[in-house]
C-alpha cells in the first residue's frame, strides 16, 4: 500500500512537470491581459500541485532528495538573493507579486526554483527527459501552426508580417522557437548514441523537420535578438565540435561545414542588404540590419529606445547598485530619470528590453552575479567529467551549451517571459540529473527509506502539506483569477451600447474586493471608464459612488507608493475629465515633482490650463515640454498652438518659422480659425498650392481659405482652376461658384 501510494504522488509530481511545458500551449483566455495571466495561472496551479506531491513523496521516501551540486546550490542563491532584494525593494508587495501585464514577480521565482527541484529530483531517467523534450518539441509545432494560422487569417505575406501565435507577443514566439531548434537538435545527437541514423531514419528525419519548422517560425517572428541568438548559439556549436570531437571525424568535418556555411549565410545577408529583394522582405531587411560593424549605427538607428532605457536604468543601478530596486519596479527608475529624448516612445516602460539590466535594477549586482551564476554552473555541470553512466558526448555538450549561449545572447535585447523560463529552468534541471548519477536507469529500490520515521509526524507534515496547498491555490491563483475574470466583465459592460452604471460600479467593486496585486490595474481601468459613467448619470447616486470610489482607490494607492507618478497623474487626468481642474493641477503637479522631464505630464498641465483659459500658463507649460526635446513635433505643435490661443501669433511665427508639418497641423488649423486668424490660413494655403500647384484638394482649401478671409472673387479662381484640371468636377464647381456669386459660402462641401 505505501509503495503504491508513493508510485501514485511521484506520477502526479512528474504529470504536473510534464504539463508545464503545455503552459505555452494554452488558448488565451477571457482574462485582462488574455495572453499573460491564463498562462501564468495555469503554470502557478501546476507548480504548485507538483510541489505538494514531491514534498508528500519526499517525507515518505528520501531518495527522493535532490542530490547537492553547484546548479542546486547556483538556483537557491538566485532566489535567495532576489527575496532579500524583494524584502529592501521600493515596493514590496510589487516586487513580490508583480502584475496582470507580466505575472512575474518573486512568486514566480519560487515557482521556477520548485519547478527545477521537483523536476531534477522526480524524472530519474533519460528516457522520462528524451519524453518531456519529445512533448515540448509536439508542443511547439502547434505553437507554430497557431501562429501560422495568425498570418492566413491577418492575411500577410509570408516574410512581411511578424507572427506571436497564442503568446502574444513575436519576441516571446521568437525565443520559444529557438530553443527548440536546439532542443531538437540535441534529441537527435542523444539518439547517435544509442542508434545510427540507418536503425532509425524516421526518428531522425523527423527531429530534423522539427527543427527545420521551429527555424521557419523563429523566422517568422522577426526578432533580431533571436536571430542573433540563433547565429552565436550555431558558431559555439559548430566551433566546439571542431575543436574537442576527437573520437569522430564525420562529425568533425560536418561541424566545420557546417560553420563554413553559417559564415557564408551571414555574409551574403550583410553584403546583400541594401539589394532590392532584400529590401522588398521586411523580415529579411530587418535580420540584415544586424550584420554590420557599425553597431553604434545599429543602436542609434534601430535600438535608439533600448540605448536610452539602457542610461535612464543606468542611472538607477548606481543609486542601488547592491540590491536594486526590486522587481518590476523599474518604473520609479524609468520616472525618475526619464530621458525627454524618449517622447516618441510608449509611456510606461517597465523593461530595459535586456535581461540583464533588468537584473540589475531589480536586485542590482547581487542579482545579476547570482543570475550569471546559472549559465556558469549549467557550463560546468555540462562539461565536468563524470561516471560513465553521466558521461556526456561532444556533441550534446556542444548543443547544450549552444542553447545556453543563444538564449544568452537573445536576452541582451528583449526581456524574458514564462514560456522561456520554463524551458530554461528545465534545461538546467536536466543538467542537474544528468550529471547526479542517477538518470540512467529507473533506481526504485524494494527499501525505501523515510526522511520522517513516525507516521504520527508524517501524517502531520502531510496535512500541514495539504494545507499550503489549498491556501496557495487560493491566493496565488484563484483570487487574482478571479479578479481579473471581473475586470474583463467590467470593461465588456462599460464598452456595451447602453452601459449600466450600477452593474459597471458593482463589477469593479468586485474587483477590487479581491485585494491582489490586480488592484493598480484595476484602477486605472476604473479611472479611465468612470468620468463618462459620472457625466451620464449626473445627480444620480451612482454618480457620487463612482467618485468616492475612485477617489478613496488612489487615497490608498498614494500612501502606498508616494513615489510612483503613476497614480497621481492618472487620478489627475480622471479629475481634468469631470471638470476639476484645480485639482486636477494639483495631482499633476506632483506627478510632474516625481518624473519633471516627462512632456506628456506637461502637455496635461498645459492642456488643463487651457480648458480654465490660462492660456498664458498653459504657454509656459508647453514650452517647457517643447525645451526639453526641441525634435518633438508634438511638443513644439501644442506649444505653437497654445502661442496662437494667447493671441502670440508673431511668436507662433517665429517657432514654426516654414515647417509646413506643423503649420499644416488640423489643430493648428483650427485654432488659427476659432482665433479669426483667417489670414495666416491663406497663407499657409497658399504655400500648400505652390508645393503641389497640381493637387486639386490643395486648391479647393486655398478656395476654402479665401471665402473665410472675405475674398470670394478669389475663392471662384481656385475653383475654377480644379474645374479645369478634374472635369468630372465641373458640375458641382459651378455650383460652388454660383453659390458664391449669391453670397453664400458652399466651403463646407468641399474636399479639404
Amino acid at each position: 500500500m505505501n509503495r503504491t501510494f508513493n508510485k501514485i504522488l511521484e506520477y502526479t509530481a512528474i504529470g504536473s512537470v510534464f504539463a508545464t511545458v503545455f503552459v505555452p500551449l494554452m488558448v488565451s483566455v477571457s482574462l485582462f491581459f488574455p495572453y499573460i495571466t491564463g498562462k501564468a495561472h495555469l503554470f502557478r496551479l501546476l507548480v504548485l500541485l507538483a510541489t505538494a506531491a514531491y514534498l508528500l513523496l519526499v517525507i515518505r521516501d528520501r531518495s527522493f532528495l535532490p542530490r547537492k551540486n553547484v546548479l542546486l546550490w547556483s538556483s537557491v542563491a538566485f532566489a535567495a538573493v532576489l527575496g532579500v532584494a524583494t524584502l529592501t525593494s521600493v515596493d514590496p508587495s510589487r516586487s513580490f507579486w508583480s502584475n496582470f501585464e507580466r505575472m512575474e514577480g518573486y512568486v514566480t521565482i519560487l515557482h521556477l526554483l520548485a519547478l527545477f527541484i521537483v523536476s531534477c529530483s522526480v524524472l530519474r531517467t533519460r528516457a522520462l527527459w528524451a519524453v518531456l523534450f519529445s512533448v515540448s518539441l509536439g508542443v511547439s509545432i502547434v505553437m507554430g501552426l497557431q501562429g501560422f494560422a495568425e498570418l492566413a487569417e491577418k492575411k500577410g505575406v509570408f516574410g512581411s508580417f511578424r507572427m506571436s501565435g497564442t503568446l502574444g507577443n513575436s519576441s516571446y514566439l521568437g525565443i520559444y522557437s529557438l530553443m527548440h531548434v536546439f532542443m531538437a537538435g540535441f534529441l537527435a545527437t542523444a539518439l547517435l548514441k544509442a542508434k545510427p541514423f540507418v536503425e532509425a531514419p524516421g526518428r531522425y528525419i523527423g527531429l530534423g523537420a522539427i527543427g527545420l519548422f521551429n527555424l521557419i517560425v523563429m523566422y517568422s517572428t522577426g526578432t533580431r535578438g533571436s536571430f542573433a541568438g540563433l547565429v552565436a548559439g550555431l558558431f559555439i556549436v559548430t566551433v566546439l565540435v571542431a575543436v574537442f570531437e576527437k573520437n569522430n571525424k564525420a562529425y568533425r568535418k560536418a561541424a566545420i561545414g557546417a560553420l563554413a556555411v553559417v559564415l557564408v549565410v551571414v555574409s551574403l545577408l550583410g553584403a546583400l542588404k541594401n539589394t532590392a529583394f532584400i529590401k522588398g522582405n521586411d523580415l529579411l531587411y530587418r535580420f540584415s540590419s544586424l550584420v554590420t560593424t557599425d553597431v553604434k549605427g545599429v543602436l542609434a538607428e534601430q535600438g535608439k529606445a533600448r540605448t536610452l532605457l539602457w542610461g535612464m536604468a543606468w542611472e538607477g543601478v548606481k543609486e542601488k547598485p547592491l540590491l536594486g530596486w526590486g522587481q518590476d519596479n523599474f518604473g520609479f527608475v524609468f520616472a525618475k530619470h526619464y530621458d525627454p529624448a524618449m517622447y516618441g516612445q510608449e509611456q510606461w516602460f517597465d523593461r530595459t528590453h535586456n535581461v540583464f539590466m533588468d537584473w540589475l535594477i531589480a536586485s542590482g549586482f547581487m542579482g545579476l552575479i547570482s543570475y550569471l551564476g546559472l549559465f556558469g554552473a549549467a557550463l560546468y555541470m555540462i562539461w565536468r567529467n563524470r561516471s560513465s553512466e553521466a558521461e556526456w558526448t561532444i556533441s550534446e555538450r556542444a548543443i547544450l551549451t549552444g542553447f545556453l549561449a543563444a538564449y544568452f545572447v537573445h536576452n541582451l535585447f528583449v526581456f524574458d517571459n514564462l514560456s522561456s523560463y520554463i524551458l530554461f529552468f528545465l534545461v538546467l534541471a536536466y543538467a542537474s540529473a544528468r550529471n547526479d548519477g542517477r538518470t540512467g536507469n529507473d533506481i526504485s529500490s524494494s527499501k525505501v527509506a523515510p526522511l520522517v520515521s513516525s507516521e504520527p509526524v508524517q501524517y502531520v507534515a502531510g496535512t500541514l502539506i495539504a494545507v499550503a496547498l489549498v491556501s496557495g491555490m487560493y491566493f496565488v491563483v484563484y483570487k487574482p483569477y478571479a479578479a481579473g475574470k471581473a475586470l474583463i466583465s467590467a470593461l465588456q459592460a462599460s464598452s456595451a451600447q447602453n452601459p449600466s452604471a450600477e452593474n459597471i460600479t458593482a463589477l469593479y467593486k468586485k474587483a477590487l474586493s479581491y485585494d491582489t496585486f490586480g488592484t493598480t490595474e484595476i484602477n486605472e481601468r476604473l479611472a479611465e471608464a468612470a468620468p463618462q459613467l459620472i457625466q451620464a448619470n449626473q445627480g444620480q447616486p451612482v454618480a457620487d459612488e463612482l467618485i468616492r470610489l475612485v477617489a478613496t482607490q488612489y487615497e490608498e494607492a498614494f500612501k502606498k507608493t508616494p513615489g510612483d507618478p503613476r497614480p497621481f497623474i492618472f487620478y489627475g487626468m480622471f479629475m481634468q475629465r469631470l471638470g476639476l481642474y484645480d485639482d486636477a493641477l494639483m495631482y499633476i503637479d506632483k506627478a510632474l515633482a516625481l518624473s519633471p522631464s516627462k512632456q506628456s505630464f506637461h502637455y496635461q498641465r498645459g492642456l488643463t490650463l487651457v480648458a480654465q483659459t490660462k492660456m498664458t500658463e498653459a504657454s509656459e507649460s508647453f514650452k517647457t515640454a517643447y525645451e526639453l526635446d526641441k525634435s518633438n513635433l508634438e511638443a513644439k505643435n501644442l506649444y505653437g498652438i497654445s502661442l496662437i490661443y494667447a493671441s502670440r501669433l508673431q511668436d507662433a511665427r517665429v517657432l514654426f518659422g516654414d515647417d509646413m508639418n506643423s503649420w499644416g497641423d488640423a489643430r493648428v488649423l483650427s485654432v488659427l480659425e476659432e482665433t479669426m486668424n483667417f489670414a495666416e490660413i491663406v497663407r499657409i494655403a497658399k504655400a500648400r498650392v505652390a508645393e503641389n500647384p497640381e493637387n486639386p484638394q490643395h486648391r479647393m482649401f486655398l478656395a476654402s481659405a479665401y471665402l473665410k478671409a472675405k475674398q470670394p472673387a478669389n475663392a471662384i479662381v481656385e475653383i475654377q482652376a480644379v474645374i479645369d484640371m478634374v472635369p468630372e468636377f465641373k458640375a458641382q464647381g459651378e455650383s460652388y461658384i454660383k453659390d458664391i456669386r449669391a453670397g453664400k459660402d458652399p466651403s463646407a462641401q468641399s474636399a479639404q
